[in-house]
């Protein structure tokens, strides 16, 4: 016989039943709750709206260009696939919108992996040139050819994995990088920061980038639903290194579910749902 276990997750309430594929049924706005703060890192104003796909009530983003995530960490295993889906409508008015389906990752700890932990830039492994001391702004590597330093949003990553397994992901031991010249025999790397840390000569090091901390999929490149839609996207396996769409990114042991929308519309949601597929 299986039970009918209730586990609350962020501003949701969900039925799971235990040893079904299940692992999030619903997520709907039927609980009356007076208070909204159950939504972990949001951007959007949340409220309750009587105007649902099914029930009495659903969820609407009162504000522009919003996300909204829930606040409650949700344990995945890298070897199971995932569905996250829900029912979706918008504003008539607005203008153009996009709707994303997605998770924010954390590790065992429940620490964030942010994204420049993990996106790698491709031919920019090396080694230090000589040994740097923890309060060094100015370093030198071997080969920083590969390295295209436009913005402020470039990072080198320490001590990594540079046999194209990245066993060293997520990694935190990272400094942002202000610019790389080429000198004689290595090249001189300018960071905007100390690095940190001491290394030695020879330690391996690579170029990271940043960029958002979700990983998002465009269910809804043109959000047109005026009326309710289902829409749906599937994560299956670690990535390699980055956070691409339908992978988790590495070293991901808990996720919160997340919800993005662009434009200047308004979005309702109901009947929210994170399954196990198989």
């Amino acid at each position: 016989m299986h039970y009918l276990k209730i586990i609350l997750v962020g501003i949701f309430i969900f039925p799971v039943l235990l040893g079904a594929q299940n692992l999030l049924m619903t997520g709907d706005g039927e609980a009356n709750f007076d208070k909204l703060e159950n939504w972990g890192k949001t951007s959007a104003q949340i409220a309750i709206d009587s105007s649902p796909y099914s029930g009495k009530s659903c969820f609407k983003m009162t504000s522009q260009w919003g996300s909204a995530c829930g606040s409650e960490f949700i344990p995945v295993y890298p070897d199971k696939k995932y569905k996250i889906s829900g029912w979706f409508k918008r504003s008539v008015d607005g203008g153009k919108m996009s709707l994303y389906l997605g998770l924010i990752s954390f590790d065992l700890n429940k620490v964030l992996i942010a994204s420049k932990y993990v996106n790698t830039v491709a031919a920019s492994e090396t080694e230090l040139a000589v040994p740097c001391k923890a309060g060094d702004i100015v370093i030198q590597v071997k080969d920083a050819s590969k390295w295209k330093i436009k913005t402020k949003y470039n990072f080198i990553a320490f001590a990594t994995d540079n046999s194209g397994t990245y066993r060293d992901l997520p990694n935190s031991n990272i400094t942002p990088v202000i610019s790389a010249e080429k000198q004689d025999n290595s090249w001189k790397i300018t960071l905007s920061e100390p690095c940190g840390k001491a290394y030695p000569e020879n330690t391996p090091v690579r170029l990271h980038h940043d960029g958002s901390n979700y990983t998002m999929s465009a269910v809804a490149p043109s959000f047109t639903a005026y009326d309710w839609e289902k829409y749906s996207t599937e994560i299956n396996a670690i990535a390699k290194s980055g956070t691409p769409g339908n992978q988790f990114c590495p070293g991901t042991k808990y996720v919160k579910v997340a919800i993005l929308a662009t434009g200047r519309g308004i979005t309702y949601f109901d009947n929210f749902s994170f399954e196990e597929v198989k």
